[in-house]
């Protein structure tokens, strides 16, 4: 993918000249070549980092999930193989990210994952995505509804919803064990999302 985005890049670099060019996917190796060839000024706005410490810290535990298949974690010699290549992929990811002049990222999360790889804080700074609010503001409010919890986040293996029912799976449990008289079947859990393609339709199935 990261090498995809220099191809991606070397074109634009063909097609055109900028002055400035700001990434909005996330990928430093294509901001480094419009920095290094053109010598032009760069921003980048980033999303999720193509890389995680989440992410290598999962694959140094040997957890098997989503970025560390069941495979990989049952071989301890293919599991140390991706470490190395994790880490190594680390550092030229913050190594290629530290070519932008400005980088904005969208949460707290995202923004202490790539303080911690790109390692420029004094050019880096968390911009929200704008929200339009009206609508909502307009509701009616009802009244506040006890046991009622919303989550929302876009169908995807990282967010881990299996977990979240599983959590108030036993929360449930333990209520009936500590409270028998708590009323369980007044807790609700909505989860809210979308899912990006078909691998995403399946696992929100």
């Amino acid at each position: 993918q990261s090498l995809g985005s220099m191809v991606m890049a070397l074109e634009g670099i063909i097609r055109y000249t900028p002055d400035v060019l700001i990434d909005s996917m996330g990928y430093s190796f294509s901001v480094a070549c419009f920095k290094w060839v053109l010598g032009c000024k760069t921003c980048s706005y980033v999303h999720y980092p193509t890389i995680s410490t989440d992410m290598i810290g999962l694959v140094d535990n040997n957890v098997a999930t989503y970025n560390n298949s069941t495979f990989i974690a049952k071989y301890p010699i293919l599991r140390r193989l991706k470490l190395m290549y994790y880490k190594t992929f680390a550092v030229m990811y913050g190594f290629m990210g530290r070519r932008s002049d400005l980088v904005f990222t969208n949460s707290t999360w995202t923004n202490g994952h790539i303080n911690h790889l790109w390692k420029i804080p004094q050019r880096t700074f968390i911009v929200y995505p704008p929200c339009d609010l009206r609508s909502f503001l307009s509701l009616k409010m009802s009244g506040k509804q006890q046991g009622y919890m919303v989550s929302v986040a876009q169908f995807r293996p990282e967010k881990d919803h299996a977990l979240q029912v599983k959590s108030i799976k036993r929360v449930i449990e333990k209520l009936k064990q500590k409270h028998p008289g708590f009323p369980v079947n007044n807790l609700l859990l909505d989860i809210i999302g979308s899912a990006r393609n078909e691998n995403y339709e399946n696992l929100l199935e």
